[in-house]
């Protein structure tokens, strides 16, 4: 069987999850990751072989800050991307055929199931939220974008199966859909390994910090100092560089493992942040987010699992952090949520695409 996964191009979230599934496929999987994100990420983050073909399909959202969605520098980007797409989709369908591709998933170009359809094979989106959900209220102010709008619910209406991935947003535009556990990496503790490579006492409070690459390029990092109780780990460099910032080295540990050995993840909310939270029992300290359908789904979940802080960007700015990191650390950890997701994924895939286009219709 051979599984073309079209990936989308907005950040990297989407490309973890789709390795997580990927990872969890039988052996007598092919699978044949076509995005843009570079290919030594899947390098890190694949454990077992795979294919690369680049390409870009959709643009996802582009943002004003670490938090708010630029929509009209959005809609431009789209809709030259549309255009570029219904150049190339018939060569596109040629490659499937000339490469013996058995089904399509995606995460979530809508592109993807035009592909499928005129290729004639089945097709899977995997996925908790669409860019129909995240586009519709820009079609709202900016009417021009409405045809594009309706496009994309139209493709994703071609796709023969959604896979709705906990904690998903309403999805209207599937025929057929099957709801999944959330998808997330299961790290292990290494909080003493961790300790003993960075030369930390055994009792230092560890947080996993994403930085973003919007919005806080002219904070004051040194600030981290304040919490002298805690060491901060990411994987970029930051400006100031406090002596309780250390930088993670992917190749050394893993980072689900920093996930699970740390007493907080600070972070904007996202789906694969929040799920590598939820699995590995993690407390999450986020940041409102405006603009963005994806958004209520994500933090109704964390709250109901009771590991969710949300603190206002105001106040994450000025990091006036020290309230909410002694409520994260001295409240009890929330439960490990269940960690199959990936597994129970990649199995439904494989039988669904083994069934053939003709039995997932019917």
């Amino acid at each position: 069987m051979h599984i073309l996964y079209y990936i989308t191009a907005h950040g990297y979230g989407h490309g973890v999850r789709a390795c997580t599934i990927a990872n969890a496929f039988s052996d007598s999987v092919r699978v044949t990751f076509r995005t843009c994100l570079p290919e030594p990420f899947f390098a890190e983050e694949m454990d077992r072989p795979f294919s690369y073909y680049p390409g870009q399909f959709d643009c996802g959202c582009f943002q004003r800050d670490f938090v708010t969605i630029d929509m009209q520098k959005t809609i431009a980007a789209y809709a030259e991307i549309d255009r570029r797409n219904e150049r190339i989709l018939g060569r596109e369908v040629a490659w499937c055929k000339e490469n013996h591709v058995t089904g399509i998933v995606a995460d979530i170009p809508p592109f993807a199931f035009e592909v499928a359809a005129r290729a004639d094979v089945p097709s899977v989106a995997a996925t908790n939220f669409t860019w129909h959900t995240i586009y519709a209220p820009f079609a709202d102010r900016f009417p021009e974008f409405s045809p594009y709008v309706e496009k994309i619910k139209y493709q994703y209406s071609l796709a023969d199966c959604l896979l709705d991935i906990s904690p998903a947003s309403p999805m209207e535009s599937f025929r057929k859909r099957i709801s999944m556990p959330v998808v997330g990496r299961k790290g292990q503790d290494r909080r003493a390994a961790i300790a003993q490579a960075f030369g930390l006492q055994h009792d230092r409070k560890l947080a996993l910090i994403y930085i973003g690459e919007y919005g806080m390029e002219d904070a004051n990092w040194k600030n981290l100092e304040r919490f002298d109780q805690w060491d901060f780990f990411g994987v970029s460099s930051l400006p100031g560089a406090p002596r309780n910032y250390h930088t993670i080295d992917k190749h050394v540990f893993a980072y689900q493992d920093f996930s699970a050995s740390s007493d907080l993840v600070i972070s904007k909310i996202g789906y694969s942040t929040v799920a590598e939270c939820m699995v590995n029992g993690v407390p999450l300290l986020y940041l409102p987010r405006t603009d963005f359908a994806e958004y209520p789904a994500l933090e109704n979940a964390v709250r109901s699992w009771g590991g969710g802080h949300c603190l206002d960007a105001a106040r994450y700015r000025n990091f006036e952090w020290d309230t909410v990191l002694a409520r994260a650390f001295y409240r009890k950890k929330p439960y490990p949520a269940d960690c199959t997701g990936a597994l129970q994924c990649a199995a439904t895939i494989e039988a669904l695409l083994a069934s053939g286009k003709n039995a997932l219709v019917a």
